[in-house]
């Protein structure tokens, strides 16, 4: 669930994810039915206040690639903007002249160097109160994203996703299943999840014609994360759970 802003990275994967299949793909038919990756942790780069949200870094090559970002800041631009606002301020308390601001940024715009994405952030500050406001949030990046709620907010629009853990399941070949860590009320919320919507055209596993290798005619061409969607046999798209939630198994016969 964790998005990306180049600005406020606090989290990092360190491990994983690792393979490590719990099924004889001999002797139990469910084996290809489920992943065989697991244990993929994320971690704090800093303390994180409750309330706020969790960024990962997609690393600055995918924004290269694809040059309808161009002119979106990544981390050395903030960095680098954050220096300058060091900068200013250092005038300002020397000076305490409004002028020797606007004089400031002018030479800053105009500078041959100053690419497409660092213009884009130097269009946030126009006012000392700008200034006041970046050094108060911790940095640019911070100002200009809201990525945080407060425990208020969280008592009343938030959803407790700990009491949800995988192991593996009871049914058997069934590979993993989510279990609950405390007692649930009938009626009450499991569990919710956002859902991520894929074309089932895209699950399937394609040969081109100059592959060598040749598929038996009852070939089964889906992918595995098909098995963790939700969706209808007349419909073309499948919904991915993005939360501990696609891994709540089928059982018929149980109520």
């Amino acid at each position: 669930l964790a998005n990306y802003h180049p600005g406020l990275v606090n989290v990092e994967r360190r491990e994983g994810p690792t393979f490590k299949p719990i099924l004889d793909s001999i002797k139990e038919p469910g084996a290809g039915a489920i992943t065989d990756f697991e244990s993929s942790a994320i971690y704090a780069k800093k303390n994180i206040v409750a309330g706020s949200e969790f960024f990962i870094s997609y690393g600055n090559e995918w924004m290269g690639s694809r040059h309808e970002y161009d002119a979106l800041p990544v981390f050395e631009t903030y960095k680098w903007f954050d220096m300058m606002i060091s900068g200013l301020l250092c005038i300002l308390s020397i000076h305490g002249n409004f002028d020797y601001f606007k004089i400031f940024l002018f030479l800053f715009r105009s500078l041959p160097g100053i690419d497409q994405r660092a213009q884009s952030v130097l269009q946030t500050v126009t006012t000392v109160e700008d200034i006041e406001d970046i050094i108060i949030r911790g940095g640019t990046a911070s100002v200009e994203t809201k990525a945080s709620h407060s425990l208020e907010w969280l008592e009343k629009n938030g959803r407790c996703l700990d009491h949800v853990y995988p192991h593996l399941s009871d049914i058997p070949s069934a590979g993993r299943g989510a279990f609950s860590r405390r007692f649930i009320k009938k009626g009450e919320v499991v569990i919710t999840s956002p859902l991520m919507a894929l074309q089932k055209s895209h699950l399937e596993e394609y040969y081109p014609q100059i592959n060598s290798i040749v598929p038996p005619p009852d070939f089964e061409s889906r992918q595995v994360i098909l098995n963790y969607c939700f969706s209808h046999p007349k419909s073309s798209l499948a919904l991915f759970p993005l939360t501990y939630a696609m891994l709540i198994n089928h059982a018929s016969a149980r109520k």
